[in-house]
């Protein structure tokens, strides 16, 4: 889909792919912070789940079917030996 300056472009359409690309940066945001800050990595896991969920129910709605955005993240907590 792409996205342009045009009277054809919905609010809808923009407003899903926002929520796609705000999933990726959040995942990101929870690798970086997994080593240093585990506790602030897992929140950021959340949101990125939260945004990946609104994201394949907007592409459902639109008719786009069996649409799973797989969350690769593991429930352990990292544990540091010194």
């Amino acid at each position: 889909m792409e996205l342009a300056n045009d009277t054809s472009t919905t609010f809808a359409e923009r407003d899903m792919v926002v929520q796609g690309a705000m999933y990726h940066i959040e995942r990101a945001r929870a690798a970086r912070l997994m080593s240093s800050s585990p506790s602030l990595a897992g929140f950021h896991s959340s949101r990125a789940r939260d945004y990946a969920r609104t994201y394949s129910q907007m592409l459902e709605g639109t008719g786009i079917s069996l649409v799973d955005v797989e969350d690769e993240s593991s429930d352990r907590e990292l544990v540091r030996f010194t």
